[in-house]
């Protein structure tokens, strides 16, 4: 049951307050990890240093929005591959517009945002 839907349904104001600092204490202590480091090259080829990955591909399945990118990324060797979710507020403007040009001179499928789009309107 959502935090905000607890005033609604006849719970004291104590009980609600107390809900509400709980899930704002969640918030603070389990912040969302940052963006990993993937360095993406224009022939489409990713590397992850912190991982330990070089001359990723950026795979079949890899889709991207004007919010969010879902890269799956095959290592060299046959070996598995795995995905990596992105969301457009983990990185700055300028790098998530550039990430998604690459990815769409990558042939991942997306629709790329219009010229005049702005995210933040988005996100209100």
């Amino acid at each position: 049951m959502g935090v905000a839907a607890l005033p609604l349904i006849g719970w004291p104001a104590g009980c609600a307050a107390a809900a509400a600092v709980g899930v704002l204490a969640h918030a603070v202590v389990r912040r969302p990890r940052p963006a990993p480091a993937l360095l993406i090259y224009g022939d489409g080829q990713v590397d992850w240093p912190a991982a330990g990955f070089a001359g990723l591909e950026i795979a079949d399945g890899t889709r991207f929005t004007a919010l969010w990118a879902l890269l799956v990324l095959r290592p060299p060797g046959g070996a598995p591959a795995f995905r990596v979710l992105l969301i457009a507020d983990q990185l700055d403007t300028a790098t998530w517009r550039t990430l998604l040009a690459r990815l769409g001179r990558a042939g991942a499928i997306g629709r790329p945002p219009r010229a005049d789009h702005d995210r933040r309107r988005d996100l209100r």
